[in-house]
């Protein structure tokens, strides 16, 4: 008489148990980095208006604004995102009437640049992060600015401290584009802990991901 099986044989089981094993040591550490691209892409959105009323300002000054230090700061530190700003400062000239809201994922934006007497050669956007992902991502600081020039003049500037004031070096891109915009980063919050490498490729200079980090 042929024997109908009743249920799975331990041998059956422990193969599903990998499989499922295997499929979760996969899938769950891709969740987690589009879950931090997401996060970032935020970041990216919220920036495109001031980066836009830069790009608008430095074709019609032939230069940038100059910051007015601690006045210029936003969120942690700073200002209040949203707040209305004193007549005369980096903000206003730009054309903004309040600071430009965060996302949750920015603590803070600072401005800085390189300037003469009247306007400057180059400007950096300086963002802390926060509530992206801990330890590898969180206090890292990032730094966003165009290259003005083109044909890989200097383009972009990077902090060297977790500071907004404290700027050093630039990157020469070659074949860049007139305010083409490029990114450079510290390390994170923990010390001789590396910045993500989610977060360095997300923010590329051309094909390659940031060094500087």
């Amino acid at each position: 008489m042929k024997r109908i099986q009743q249920g799975f044989t331990l041998i059956e089981l422990m193969i599903v148990v990998a499989i499922i094993g295997i499929l979760a040591a996969v899938a769950i550490p891709a969740y987690q980095d589009y879950i931090v691209k997401a996060k970032l892409s935020k970041v990216v959105s919220t920036l495109d208006p001031v980066k836009t009323a830069l790009a608008l300002y430095f074709q019609e000054q032939g230069g940038f604004p100059i910051p007015n230090g601690a006045t210029d700061l936003i969120g942690i530190g700073g200002q209040v995102a949203g707040a209305q700003t004193t007549t005369g400062t980096f903000w206003n000239s730009l054309g903004f009437s309040v600071f430009p809201s965060l996302p949750n994922e920015v603590a803070s934006m600072g401005v800085d640049a390189k300037s003469s007497t009247t306007t400057a050669a180059n400007v950096a956007l300086i963002l802390q992060m926060q509530n992206v992902k801990a330890v590898t991502i969180d206090g890292a600081w990032l730094a966003i600015s165009p290259n003005v020039s083109g044909g890989g003049a200097p383009g972009s500037v990077v902090p060297t401290s977790t500071t907004t004031t404290n700027l050093a070096n630039t990157d020469s891109v070659s074949g860049a584009s007139a305010l083409q915009w490029y990114y450079g980063c510290d390390k994170g919050a923990i010390s001789g802990t590396a910045v993500d490498a989610v977060f360095k490729n997300f923010f590329k200079n051309g094909s390659a991901p940031m060094t500087t980090c």
